[in-house]
Parts: structure tokens; C-alpha cells; sequence
């Protein structure tokens, strides 16, 4: 009777070993696959990130180059507003000698 419920005792514990073998198979490859999922969608967000970066450094250089002519445009203006203050006004009968075929 010993042996029976020895062997009855021997034979619950290995299936309750293998159903524990089974879930822990379960539960790994759930991991596995989540830790895949996870590392392909950090990769997808580092690829974004890379990928704005370099967008943003584009815009970066975009403004600078605007700001660079904006400056060489306000530049050209204030020194055509000071040769407008320096010269004398132009008159109708100065400008017609400049413009011969236009004048009377």
C-alpha cells in the first residue's frame, strides 16, 4: 500500500511538474515575443527621432540662411534710404534729360 500511494504521489507530482514546465514554455515565449514587439517599436520611435532630428537641422539651416539674406536685404535698404536723403530731389525737367524719349 506504501508503494502504490508512493507511486500514486510520484506520478501527481510529474504531472503537475509538466503542466508547470508547460506554462513556464508559455510564459517564455509571451516574453520573447513581447520583448520583440517592444524592440521593434523602439526601433520605429529611434528611426523617428533620427528622422526629425535631421528634419529639424534642415529647418535649422533654412532659417539661418533666411536670417543671413533678411539681414543683407535690410542691410541694402538702409544704405538706399541714405543715398535717398543724400541726393538731391530729382525734378520732371532733370529726369526728361535722362529720359529723352519720354520728354515734351
Amino acid at each position: 500500500m506504501m508503494v502504490a500511494e508512493l507511486k500514486a504521489g510520484f506520478g501527481d507530482a510529474v504531472v503537475q511538474l509538466s503542466s508547470i514546465q508547460h506554462y513556464d514554455s508559455v510564459l517564455q515565449q509571451r516574453i520573447d515575443q513581447t520583448r520583440w514587439d517592444y524592440s521593434q517599436e523602439i526601433q520605429q520611435l529611434r528611426d523617428l527621432v533620427y528622422g526629425l532630428k535631421d528634419d529639424l537641422g534642415d529647418a535649422m539651416r533654412h532659417i539661418g540662411l533666411v536670417s543671413d539674406l533678411q539681414k543683407r536685404l535690410q542691410q541694402d535698404l538702409e544704405i538706399i534710404k541714405q543715398d535717398r536723403v543724400r541726393a538731391p530731389a530729382v525734378t520732371e525737367h532733370q529726369s526728361c534729360r535722362w529720359e529723352i524719349t519720354s520728354c515734351p
